[in-house]
């Protein structure tokens, strides 16, 4: 469950692999006491901006995608050691809401 203000680890990147996007898909509505936002990205970047509760409503779709290399979130997002696809969620708890989580993983089986 990732409702607590954490960094919440949602999948293990194997080494050598790199989430290429994804899409966060609301099914019921999130709802907080207070102001929670969510973020998705690895522990080296971020794959979305902070998204604050109001907009995680039922239906609601989050693209998650790399940066540009122009932006300053660009820059390298491959690795060759293994590392974590996480949700953090801060400023308040979650006290309701669902939603499926969906990434793309590259692995390059070569190196």
């Amino acid at each position: 469950s990732v409702e607590s203000i954490a960094t919440h680890n949602i999948i293990t990147l194997p080494a050598n692999s790199f989430v290429t996007e994804g899409y966060v898909v609301v099914t019921t509505s999130c709802t907080s006491g207070g102001s929670a936002t969510a973020k998705w990205g690895t522990g080296s970047k971020d794959y979305s901006g902070v998204i604050p509760v109001a907009n995680l409503a039922a239906n609601d779709v989050v693209k998650l995608q790399i940066m540009d290399y122009e932006d300053t979130d660009g820059g390298a997002c491959y690795s060759t050691s293994a590392d974590t696809f996480d949700m953090t969620v801060a400023t308040a708890a979650f006290t309701a809401g669902a939603m499926y989580v969906m990434i793309n993983i590259v692995e390059l089986v070569g190196e």
